[in-house]
């Protein structure tokens, strides 16, 4: 049968709807669960009931997998594997079997980055642009974490502390940048925020840079000093002169 042509507001009629249920009246989810606002669903039931709110009866006889996934997906919606945090991409199943599932088709949340956005006052263009900009930078992490393990400043290694930090910032960056390597750097949150607000950058060499505007005691409680390096290459220091002379605060 045709899928109906959902919207996104007949989804959430439908999660509305399931959320006044017995969990005993609904069939549950075999391989795959639809993730929204930290609560999961099964995603067959949620387009039943999407149907029932679209066109007044349920939506019988449709299959699951990439059929209904994709239909999810493509409205801006997360799917996860059964009992993990691990989304999915379109296709996925077809991909799976065909042997071809790399990170861009599956990839782990990032729950802080998730959950920090208000979904529902975002337009359908803004959401699609959010999932992608969550793939990307769960993509983009995985990389630099098969580079190097730890703060490329103060050498922290406990992962769920590392960020994936653009030296040219994502939102000034091309799709390209986004997702080069290059432009990247892993930091722990302390340096992340310190780097990202421009009050540390780096020289082509490593060496550290601190803007005026932090006074001595920000500077000892942070633990920087200006002997301090990390270490760069030719195509990151491209990158570098861009933040010291776009983002750096030195004496504004």
């Amino acid at each position: 049968m045709q899928m109906p042509n959902f919207i996104r507001s007949n989804i959430i009629n439908a999660l509305q709807r399931i959320e006044l249920m017995a969990p005993i009246d609904l069939n549950s989810p075999t391989k795959f669960e639809l993730l929204y606002q930290g609560k999961r669903y099964p995603p067959k039931e949620v387009l039943r009931y999407a149907n029932l709110d679209l066109n007044g009866r349920f939506l019988e006889g449709h299959g699951g997998g990439d059929e209904t996934n994709d239909v999810l997906i493509k409205l801006g919606f997360t799917v996860v594997l059964l009992g993990t945090n691990t989304a999915i991409g379109l296709r996925y199943t077809a991909k799976k079997r065909k042997g071809i599932i790399d990170e861009y088709e599956l990839f782990d949340l990032n729950q802080t980055f998730m959950e920090d956005v208000n979904e529902e006052t975002l337009s359908h263009t803004d959401r699609e642009m959010l999932t992608k900009a969550r793939i990307g930078q769960s993509v983009f992490k995985k990389g630099l974490l098969k580079q190097n393990s730890s703060c490329a400043f103060c050498g922290v290694t406990f992962e769920a502390f590392l960020i994936a930090s653009h030296i040219k910032p994502w939102k000034d960056s091309t799709d390209h940048e986004r997702l080069d390597l290059y432009n990247g750097l892993l930091l722990c949150p302390n340096h992340d925020a310190m780097f990202d607000k421009g009050y540390i950058t780096f020289m082509d060499n490593g060496s550290l840079l601190i803007s005026k505007l932090l006074d001595e005691s920000t500077r000892v409680l942070m633990n920087l000093h200006e002997d301090m390096k990390i270490r760069i290459n030719d195509q990151q220091s491209q990158y570098m002169t861009w933040h010291r002379e776009y983002c750096f605060k030195d004496n504004v």
